[in-house]
């Protein structure tokens, strides 16, 4: 899962201090650090990837799972900064030297590492340039585009990887809502071509 970045808190130790600190609120019935509303979309994104993967029924409902059953998924992914550098602006303005460098020195080595099956965006304005150079497509980037969900395949390492670019998790509440639920429908779609021809 890729963020953008912390701006001017943090570096790795600040990184894993706010992620663990996303779990350890959970664990405990809340929201996530300080109440935000991040750790909890962020989380049930991945309840429905997770899901999907695991050919589970896909979660329809959002209130239908607490926090704390929310906070053990947060061990199923990679969390990741996209730029690791801080603008000193808007957390989704990177400067442009920033898209240049950042992701070809840091990201996309992290990345190879990982061997990721699937990388979703946490957010749907720059973050999406940062990563348009490795999306590969018949139709061009975006082979499946909407208001609140654009799936496409990364070339990563050498390796085809799933791209889904989702409303940021902090996001108004309505359009984390919508991208959860445009999630569900696409991935129940793809499922059920898989298995009209006898391949699920």
């Amino acid at each position: 899962m890729l963020g953008m970045n912390f701006d001017n808190f943090g570096g790795l130790a600040g990184h894993y201090w706010v992620c663990e600190d996303h779990i350890k609120q959970m664990k405990v019935g809340r929201r996530g650090k300080d109440g935000r509303a991040f750790a909890r979309g962020a989380m049930q994104y991945l309840r429905v990837i997770l899901a999907s993967l695991h050919g589970e029924g896909l979660p329809s409902d959002s209130t239908d799972v607490t926090n704390k059953e929310l906070a053990d998924l947060w061990e199923h992914c990679a969390y990741l900064q996209t730029i690791k550098c801080a603008p000193g602006a808007a957390r989704s303005n990177p400067t442009g030297g920033m898209i240049r460098n950042c992701p070809s020195f840091l990201l996309q080595p992290e990345l190879g590492i990982i061997q990721p099956q699937i990388v979703v965006l946490l957010g749907r304005s720059n973050l999406r340039d940062v990563v348009r150079p490795w999306a590969v497509s018949e139709d061009g980037y975006g082979k499946e585009q909407g208001p609140h969900l654009e799936r496409d395949t990364a070339t990563i390492d050498g390796r085809s990887v799933e791209l889904i670019s989702l409303n940021h998790p902090s996001a108004r509440s309505k359009d984390v809502i919508s991208s959860r639920e445009q999630l569900v429908a696409s991935l129940g779609l793809a499922r059920a071509i898989l298995k009209q021809a006898g391949l699920q």
